[in-house]
């Protein structure tokens, strides 16, 4: 506690002293932020800023066409004289136009061209003075928002645009609403001076104003709506365009093509230019309005990203025409209404909206969803809106303001992730089309029947607000469901595993698993044919389903070997120690511990194939028992060694046993992937393609060779076959051709690996080599090698630390031959 006495005491003892040097500089600051706050203060105040006779006051009048069709023109009064603007700060240029014939105003738009090197300085406010009666002032445009933008050309202020004019982009050519509304002046006398008045708010730049005009019109509106022509459901967001057919006559011109002259009269044809003046989209209950349009026949567009666009020629537009338009879509369209009355959301707190009209639906798929809303609030920095199924199983936040932002209410305002800008670049009152926050396409895809809610938060106090309107639409398609299973020819009764099956017509596409087992949750309704895709098996004849909305349809699919029945050749039965890799036969000493995971391989089994024929396709199917499945590796040997497959390459899996385990090219899951933890029955994909032996002849003997790779374990070899389909057409081996082939490709081991593997191929001749890596979308992800190499046995390593975990396609290629194997990387 210290008097004031104190206070000063203690400060003028560390006070400062200044010289007018030193002062200058603060002075010269202090001057140029007063003038910004003088030039900020001065926009505000332009109800109260008295007429200035800067600019010209000369009273013109001129009776002209907007150069447009088919808009309605009634009457054009324009100032075309050039005018130089006054350079801010808080400079004003004020033209007027003098009109002495009077008329009721039923409409009022307002064109303005202007020259300037910074829009955002400007302000422009037009005021009119009636022959009787009081003046009043609109604001067009007051301080444009954004960065170093130039020019106004060609910009039209009227009340029917479908953007604000602070969501234009200059030179803002075109129709934009008015920071003020211009129905002010409706109903009133036209007869009076109108001024027009610009003004600079910032210094260092002038421009000049090239024209503007008033355009009155009258009312001659048309207003329609749009229907599915489906179920005569209204279709919100389809755009409706005016378009202008502009008739060209096309000249007469010699086309010479490979030095070969046409008829010079090749083409003379009358074409059209569509340019579209004016458009308008429909609102929830699929209506449009054009608040002014010519009498005559008007021709017009409707499109929509869902539906077929249709077009409409010479409509006959008349006072009071009120169109209806069907247009045809593979989709339905639904608009859920949350209320008819308004909601209030309380202070500091939240409303839930249940948007109801779902009931009854069958499933159905979601293709795009949108929701207009109008919320009255006094401070729209408060509000938080989320967006959630019945089940509350997905959620999307709309929009999560700012806690600063300043600025009330959500008018006509509308969600949808087909919107060009987010609403962070808008300025309340938020009206028009906006992105939300989070992608409304996160419920795209599979629904059942839902009703759906809006939450809406107010995260502040002191104010409250009300939801006046919600409109939720869906556009969908309404679906069945298709299960079933395909299976082996009723001589084996087995499933068909990785046959790649699909709904013709459709994306919709899956492989058969473990069972032969399929299913399609999402088929459009009606007749659809189910296409099989595999090496061997096909159907007899072509499966078509009945699909019905909501119903789910059970089809079992009977395939047939297009090469005949298997033939199946079984090793020689009992059982075969697979030996631990601590101990080597005959040597039974223990190793040094470096030598731990030295691979010791058992016994060659052999397996004769005779009388077989040439392979179209091959399995291998094994019984072994094992505690450790990780340690193993099993390779596949052809007749003379000619060939070979690794089946099953070392792991850090700890399960057990192979029972009736079938390696197949066509399967679509490796084994290490399944959630089986011991007795892996099924059929799976091999480590390395079977197909490497397609073709060749399979008679002689076949060789199984398994390496334990791991301590700690043994197992057993109960017994191994080979199930082979015979190509007929292949009656001896092709000739050897000297030139065919450039190298033989191993692929890489190990596969699957992490994250290092390493590629092995044998090169015939010298030849520029390439080993480039792709995704399952076919696009490369890397190069591994491109040069010349000489012939002989390469290796390439491989580190793949950079990339995710994924299906690769690696190819090996010279300029005369080319091979890709598929890999596996599992990080």
């Amino acid at each position: 506690n210290i008097s004031y006495a104190q206070h000063k005491a203690y400060f003028s003892k560390i006070s400062i002293p200044m010289t007018n040097r030193s002062r200058f500089p603060l002075i010269f600051l202090l001057a140029i932020l007063a003038a910004l706050l003088w030039s900020f203060a001065g926009a505000k105040d332009y109800a109260r800023t008295p007429l200035k006779d800067n600019g010209k006051r000369i009273a013109r009048q001129s009776h002209v066409r907007r150069p447009v069709v088919p808009s309605a023109l009634d009457e054009i009064f324009a100032s075309t004289d050039t005018l130089i603007m006054q350079d801010g700060p808080d400079g004003v240029t004020i033209d007027s136009i003098v009109i002495t014939n009077d008329f009721t105003i039923e409409d009022l738009d307002v064109k303005v061209d202007i020259t300037h090197g910074w829009v955002r300085d400007l302000t422009l406010i037009l005021r009119h003075v009636p022959a009787q009666g009081s003046p009043d002032s609109v604001l067009l445009l007051n301080l444009y928002p954004y960065g170093f933008a130039e020019d106004m050309t060609q910009t039209w202020f009227a009340d029917e645009a479908s953007y604000w004019i602070l969501e234009a982009a200059p030179p803002m050519t075109g129709s934009f609403r008015p920071m003020e509304s211009l129905t002010k002046f409706n109903g009133r006398g036209a007869a009076g001076v109108w001024y027009m008045e610009f003004r600079d708010r910032w210094a260092v730049d002038t421009g000049r104003v090239n024209e503007w005009a008033l355009e009155f019109n009258h009312i001659n509106s048309i207003t329609g709506q749009v229907l599915s022509a489906a179920d005569l459901s209204p279709i919100p967001r389809a755009m409706v365009s005016i378009v202008d057919t502009v008739e060209m006559i096309v000249d007469t011109v010699a086309l010479e093509i490979d030095t070969v002259a046409l008829d010079t009269n090749y083409i003379t044809d009358t074409t059209y230019v569509i340019d579209m003046l004016d458009t308008a989209l429909t609102r929830s209950d699929g209506s449009f309005t054009f608040p002014r349009l010519a009498e005559g026949e008007t021709d017009f567009v409707v499109s929509h990203p869902y539906a077929e666009t249709y077009s409409i020629s010479d409509y006959p537009v008349t006072p009071g025409t009120e169109p209806y338009w069907l247009i045809s879509s593979d989709y339905l369209f639904l608009t859920a209404h949350a209320l008819s009355d308004s909601f209030h959301i309380p202070d500091n707190g939240s409303v839930n909206l249940l948007l109801t009209g779902f009931e009854g639906l069958p499933p159905i798929e979601i293709a795009d969803v949108e929701i207009a809303l109008d919320v009255t609030h006094p401070f729209i920095g408060d509000l938080r809106m989320n967006l959630t199924t019945g089940s509350g199983d997905r959620l999307v936040n709309l929009i999560d303001f700012y806690d600063d932002e300043n600025g009330d209410n959500l008018l006509d305002c509308r969600f949808d992730d087909e919107a060009t800008r987010t609403i962070f670049d808008g300025i309340p009152p938020f009206t028009g089309s906006w992105q939300p926050t989070n992608d409304l396409s996160f419920f795209d895809g599979l629904l059942t029947e839902d009703n759906w809610e809006l939450t809406v938060f107010d995260k502040a106090v002191d104010d409250s607000g009300d939801v006046r309107r919600a409109d939720l639409t869906l556009v969908y398609r309404e679906v069945g469901i298709i299960e079933g299973h395909a299976l082996r020819d009723s001589l084996t009764g087995l499933p068909l595993v990785g046959a790649q099956v699909s709904v013709a017509g459709t994306e919709l596409s899956m492989c058969t698993g473990q069972f032969g087992e399929f299913s399609f949750t999402s088929v459009p309704p009606g007749e659809q044919t189910i296409e099989f895709d595999h090496k061997v098996y096909a159907p007899a004849e072509p499966v078509v389903v009945n699909v019905v909305a909501g119903e789910t349809e059970q089809v079992e699919v009977e395939l047939f070997s297009i090469y005949g029945p298997p033939q199946v050749r079984q090793s020689r039965h009992g059982d075969y120690e697979i030996p631990d890799a601590y101990y080597s036969e005959p040597d039974t000493t223990t190793p040094e511990p470096d030598d731990s995971l030295v691979v010791v391989t058992t016994d060659t089994l052999e397996l004769t194939a005779s009388n077989v024929g040439f392979i179209a396709d091959v399995n291998v199917i094994l019984n072994l028992d094992h505690t450790w499945l990780g340690d193993l590796s099993i390779r596949l040997f052809s007749p003379n060694f000619a060939d070979s497959v690794v089946l099953v390459m070392p792991d850090t899996i700890s399960r057990d046993n192979f029972v009736n385990t079938i390696f197949d090219d066509q399967s679509c899951e490796y084994w290490q992937d399944s959630a089986n933890t011991a007795g892996f029955t099924g059929t799976w994909l091999p480590a390395e393609p079977l197909s490497v032996f397609d073709s060749i002849d399979a008679n002689g003997t076949w060789y199984l060779e398994i390496s334990d790779n791991g301590v700690q374990d043994v197992g057993t070899l109960h017994d191994w076959s080979l199930e082979f389909f015979v190509d007929p057409t292949i009656t001896e081996n092709p000739p050897l051709d000297e030139t065919a082939d450039d190298f033989t490709f191993h692929g890489n081991y190990p596969n699957p690996f992490n994250p290092s593997t390493t590629f092995s191929f044998d090169l015939i001749r010298d030849a520029q080599v390439k080993l480039i890596l792709y995704n399952v979308l076919g696009q490369q992800v890397a190069t591994l090698l491109d040069k010349p190499l000489l012939a002989g046995i390469h290796q390439v390593a491989f580190d793949a630390n950079t990339l995710p975990s994924g299906v690769y396609f690696a190819r090996l290629s010279t300029p005369h031959q080319q091979n890709t194997r598929k890999i596996i990387l599992l990080k």
